[in-house]
């Protein structure tokens, strides 16, 4: 009799734990799932419509975008293929939208590092990087990436009247930059994929922590962040700004031109 009582709880323990490893794996999918589909949003200049649809022609700066293996150990280690790929796939797919879909005249900028251009360009990510830090912090109610680095910081001080009345600016300066333009574009990203080890680390801790009665939800196996910002040539307005936040392979050409067209949406005329 007590060897029959045993033998019950023996498979009984065992299909809990198939239930249990089964939906690990459902918790799995669903949290890839969600971060893939997932954009932040963008906010645009009160005069947005009136000085994009007067733009005609618009210079593309060169993409800041760095992308991070992620191993076990939890150490993000920067892989300059991986970004000097995603930098020519969005600049491509960028080119290739504003251009065909809408019909603008567009360019590349590119300039020699002994020119003062080149100096002039450094100091507008200098102050760029200030000013995305504050619309961040100040205009989205969600997490967002500090662009001096580190962690994420809440945006936690968000102020209505900077939602409704989005007034950034680079400054006039930036019309040094490329003459005889309306627009500039700015790209900025970042993102992480982590090895086999780190996922699989990643997997059996959560199931444990199932099997204990804890759902645990890992890290995705790859996140990107990635934000685009327009900027009138001529006085530095920003006239729009938007960032998205998903798990799409950067270094592939189709999802860079899926993304920019899913956040470029905004500025058909």
């Amino acid at each position: 009799m007590m060897c029959h009582l045993f033998a019950r709880r023996i498979v009984k323990r065992s299909a809990d734990v198939l239930l249990v490893l089964f939906l690990g794996v459902l918790v799995l999918a669903d949290a890839e799932t969600a971060l893939a589909q997932y954009v932040a949003g963008s906010r645009a200049h009160p005069r947005f419509d009136d000085r994009w649809k007067a733009s005609q022609s618009i210079v593309i700066l060169p993409p800041k975008i760095s992308l991070f293996q992620v191993g076990a150990g939890s150490v993000p280690e920067p892989v300059e293929e991986w970004s000097a790929a995603a930098q020519a796939n969005f600049t491509a797919a960028t080119a290739e939208y504003l251009q065909d879909e809408v019909k603008l005249r567009v360019s590349l900028l590119k300039l020699d590092p002994n020119t003062p251009g080149a100096s002039a360009l450094d100091e507008t990510w200098a102050l760029y990087d200030a000013v995305e830090y504050s619309i961040l912090l100040h205009t989205f109610a969600q997490q967002a990436r500090n662009p001096h680095g580190g962690a994420f910081v809440s945006s936690v001080n968000v102020f209505s009247e900077k939602v409704e009345a989005f007034e950034y600016s680079l400054g006039s300066e930036v019309s040094t930059l490329a003459e005889q333009t309306d627009a500039l574009m700015i790209i900025r990203g970042s993102g992480f994929r982590a090895t086999t080890g780190r996922q699989a680390l990643q997997m059996g801790t959560a199931l444990l922590g199932l099997l204990g009665g804890l759902v645990i939800i890992p890290g995705a196996s790859a996140s990107n962040d990635l934000s685009v910002a327009l900027v009138d040539a001529r006085d530095g307005a920003i006239l729009w700004y938007a960032r998205s936040i998903e798990a799409a392979d950067w270094g592939d050409p189709v999802a860079a031109r899926q993304l920019v067209r899913q956040l470029f949406s905004a500025l058909l005329k």
